[in-house]
């Protein structure tokens, strides 16, 4: 095991080193440093974890981006068929009107309390279609076109359902 542990704040070869070393024991900063090969070697993993993907650690991703274009295809299928399932599970289309399209439900909580419940998982999308399928799609949930979702927020009923809200 090694008794430090090493802080890189800046380090460029040639331009110089500015690190920061503290023991094992939480001591504080320690008087003996060890060699710049760590920094070097600190400073070369920083700069290999910038330039290639976060998933895959081989290609380059874009610029501006963390993962290369075949990991985020890979994501973007896999939270596809995530949120196909989570609409699946809760009957597939529209409670309200019947749609099916899948780019326009969303899944609504029949409580009111959706955004407690967001917060306690972790936030919306990806995080909250995890939490359905891994608690087996629990009761209290339901499907509804952004529309009647809406509408059904606002005025508390759907212009859809018979004695619903009337738009104006």
């Amino acid at each position: 095991m090694r008794p430090w542990k090493v802080n890189v704040y800046h380090a460029s070869p040639g331009s110089g080193v500015h690190v920061r070393y503290t023991n094992s024991i939480g001591t504080g900063n320690c008087t003996a440093q060890p060699s710049l090969s760590t920094a070097k070697k600190a400073y070369n993993y920083r700069r290999v974890s910038y330039m290639s993907c976060r998933r895959c650690k081989k290609r380059d991703p874009a610029p501006g981006q963390s993962r290369c274009e075949t990991c985020q295809d890979i994501e973007r299928r896999y939270q596809q068929r995530l949120r196909r399932q989570c609409v699946e599970a809760y009957g597939g289309g529209c409670e309200c009107c019947g749609t099916k399209k899948l780019a326009f439900l969303t899944i609504d909580h029949i409580n009111e309390r959706g955004a407690a419940h967001r917060k306690e998982v972790g936030g919306s999308g990806r995080n909250f279609y995890n939490w359905l399928k891994r608690n087996k799609f629990p009761p209290g949930f339901r499907v509804l076109c952004f529309n009647c979702n809406f509408a059904t927020f606002w005025y508390e009923s759907c212009p859809c359902k018979k004695g619903g809200a009337e738009w104006s």
